[in-house]
């Protein structure tokens, strides 16, 4: 790995870093909250605003456990700030692990993470609701899978090797887009090459040589 490569691993790596301490703040604040809410139903936290600003009219809904999924007695019925917590601590330690077959596999958490934002979203506005903290996280999940899934193609066996064109960096784009969709559905090709669509643009930020 050159010197270049290796720097902006570190980059990919620090933002990632980053955004999970950040997750993990806020879930943390959203487990306390909830925790002191069940205690004392007249404590007003500071994410609670107004009428329709608030975060615990969702918190302390159906849906503030288990994402409202999961049967009241099951196991995985547990406060939502609870999987925040294992979500990022997870990311962040498999994160240092410097494997794409874990880039891959935390990039697909990334993306399941996004779909429960999407979902949650929804949530909100059922609820006509304004929370803080949840749209916080949904921006920082956002956030978290746009630069784990640049650290997965940067970990790319030879990818950024010789100081590849932007057109070739296109075309081997496109080839492992194709294998990994074929290899994952979570993953499709058509997606990947969504996302990649300004290869160009990624080259030259990612700062792994001239065009």
């Amino acid at each position: 790995m050159t010197g270049v490569e290796n720097c902006a691993f570190q980059k990919f790596n620090a933002g990632i870093v980053f955004t999970c301490v950040l997750g993990l703040v806020l879930s943390y604040y959203a487990y306390t909250v909830e925790v002191k809410k069940d205690q004392d139903d007249s404590y007003q936290p500071m994410c609670d605003i107004s009428e329709h600003i608030s975060c615990t009219k969702v918190f302390m809904t159906e849906y503030g456990k288990g994402f409202g999924l999961f049967p009241k007695d099951s196991v995985f019925n547990i406060r939502n700030p609870i999987y925040g917590l294992i979500f990022y601590t997870l990311i962040a330690i498999l994160n240092m692990i410097n494997n794409y077959t874990f880039s891959v596999a935390i990039v697909i958490l990334g993306i399941m993470s996004n779909i429960l934002s999407i979902y949650l979203s929804y949530i909100l506005c059922f609820y006509r609701d304004i929370c803080v903290v949840c749209i916080s996280m949904y921006i920082i999940n956002a956030l978290n899978k746009s630069l784990l899934l640049r650290l997965m193609l940067a970990r790319i066996p030879g990818l950024f090797n010789g100081g590849v064109s932007s057109r070739r960096l296109r075309c081997k784009l496109e080839v492992y887009g194709t294998r990994i969709g074929a290899s994952t559905p979570f993953l499709p090709a058509s997606t990947l090459k969504l996302l990649l669509r300004d290869s160009d643009d990624l080259y030259v930020r990612s700062g792994f040589g001239g065009a």
